[in-house]
């Protein structure tokens, strides 16, 4: 030890008062050579502080705030540097005063001993409840850039078609042949029959000639961040928030933040917990929705059971006829739903939901939906799903109705999946887990994934063999996408 070192640590030693002061200076000495041939990466506890160092500035604050006992005479002296065990000491007597400290106060004192930690242990300065206010704050998120490519041959075909009835001449030609299918010359039918053909064929060469140009495919290049928040207010409550921002990488954007969660967990007792604010809320297995929920959702679990009931507000609602058949996404809804577990390798679950009306005064129903869903897990790595969905009401004398099954297998770092859909029109909401979801269609989604480092997934989904429900000529375009998503 250094003449130096033995000058500083003789004034802390001034500094200790009790009847125990030796027995603290030889601890304090017997640390300083413990800790001599420490690695150069930890903090030497006998090094200054600087006074343009956070920690000094902080110290400062504190005493101008009339709160430091940092010397014999009270006070601080903030004009020549400091060692780490001094500060120690100085925060280590702010902690005994912490319940006459103000928010702010408690804040700074809180950082302070995170960052003097090991002094103040030294110092025989117990910290655990500290260590515990400090660590209950924690941060987490994701980040994903995805490219998804989305085939326009349907569409392009259905804007031809559209156009070409449209036509001026075809639509005379069209009036002409019907014209004459009502009468008895069946050379005049034959006639007219060649004349709209003709004009069906000239309005689309005119068409083609017109968008031959036109784009095959459409591409979009999305990125999203999503930063995570959980801070423990205590054994009971947890605060929650997600801050997320997405935008298109080729377009640009103004990459507007949005708070997509902001909410309290409350868990007064085992197994139930109450989650209040701007929440998420998936019903069943997500294929009505499974998105942000504003409002109160209550969860009960007790062995293989899982019950829940939520009151709030679905955003993520779709589709202006929702608002046709009397509901808004700005009106309140109910839910319940219950899950168990069967055999450990089956899980079965149930679910209702509610939406209010948008017009109490019209003599209509408030819609309602109600679904059932099942997983099995067969045998190593390999699962099979389905859900159905079913609303309550009648939309042209039938119950629109959707369901889902499919298989995954999951085998080292891997896992591939495929899943048939059947949506009726009005069906549906918005806010599913589906990778993608056609009102009134049929089709097949496959997916994959795979770990290709710590934290780090590439993901693939492909739409394909879809088709209008109402109209089997009319298929739908396919639609592919494949995304890196990092965890952090």
């Amino acid at each position: 030890m250094t003449n130096e070192e033995t000058r500083k640590l003789a004034n802390i030693g001034a500094n200790l008062k009790g009847e125990n002061l030796m027995k603290k200076i030889l601890a304090l000495a017997a640390v300083a050579a413990l800790t001599a041939g420490v690695s150069a990466y930890a903090a030497n506890p006998f090094s200054d502080v600087s006074t343009d160092h956070w920690a000094y500035q902080a110290v400062a604050d504190l005493s101008a705030q009339g709160v430091v006992e940092g010397y014999p005479n009270g006070t601080f002296q903030g004009e020549k540097h400091i060692t780490r065990y001094e500060v120690a000491q100085i925060v280590a007597r702010l902690l005994a005063q912490e319940s006459q400290l103000n928010a702010q106060q408690r804040a700074t004192v809180e950082k302070l001993a995170a960052e003097y930690a090991d002094e103040l242990n030294n110092l025989g300065v117990r910290v655990s409840n500290l260590e515990n206010k400090v660590g209950n704050v924690t941060w987490g998120g994701d980040a994903r850039v995805k490219f998804e490519r989305a085939s326009l041959k349907e569409a392009n075909k259905a804007a031809k078609e559209k156009a070409v009835a449209e036509n001026a001449q075809v639509k005379q030609a069209k009036q002409d042949l019907d014209t004459a299918n009502k009468g008895q010359d069946e050379q005049a039918k034959k006639d007219k029959k060649t004349a709209y053909d003709k004009a069906v064929k000239t309005a689309g060469d005119t068409y083609d000639a017109a968008h031959k140009d036109d784009a095959e495919h459409a591409d979009a290049y999305l990125a999203r961040i999503r930063l995570n928040l959980k801070a423990q207010a205590n054994d009971k409550v947890a605060v929650k928030a997600r801050l997320a921002t997405e935008f298109d990488l080729k377009d640009g954007g103004d990459m507007a933040v949005e708070v997509e969660r902001l909410h309290a967990e409350y868990a007064p007792a085992e197994g139930f917990t109450l989650d209040l604010g701007r929440t998420d809320a998936t019903l069943g297995a997500g294929l009505l929705y499974d998105d942000t929920f504003d409002g109160v959702v209550a969860s009960y679990g007790i062995g293989q059971f899982n019950l829940q009931a939520g009151y709030g507000r679905y955003r993520e609602m779709k589709g202006a006829q929702y608002e046709v058949n009397n509901v808004k996404k700005d009106r309140e809804a109910i839910f319940v739903q219950g899950s168990t577990k069967i055999a450990d390798q089956v899980n079965i679950g149930a679910f209702y939901t509610r939406l209010e009306k948008l017009d109490a005064e019209k003599d209509q129903d408030a819609k309602a939906f109600y679904g059932v869903n099942a997983k099995a897990d067969l045998y190593k790595g390999l699962s099979v799903d389905g859900e159905y969905v079913r609303r309550d009401d009648k939309v042209a004398d039938e119950h629109p109705a959707m369901w889902t099954a499919g298989a995954a297998y999951e085998f080292g770092p891997a896992t591939l999946g495929v899943h048939y859909y059947d949506v009726d029109a009005n069906a549906y909401f918005g806010g599913s887990t589906a990778a993608y979801l056609y009102d009134n269609a049929k089709f097949w989604i496959a997916s994959g994934e795979v770990a290709v480092a710590k934290d780090v997934t590439l993901k693939a989904d492909y739409l394909f063999k879809g088709e209008q429900k109402d109209d089997s000529s009319k298929d739908l375009d396919s639609v592919w996408n494949v995304s890196l998503n990092y965890v952090f």
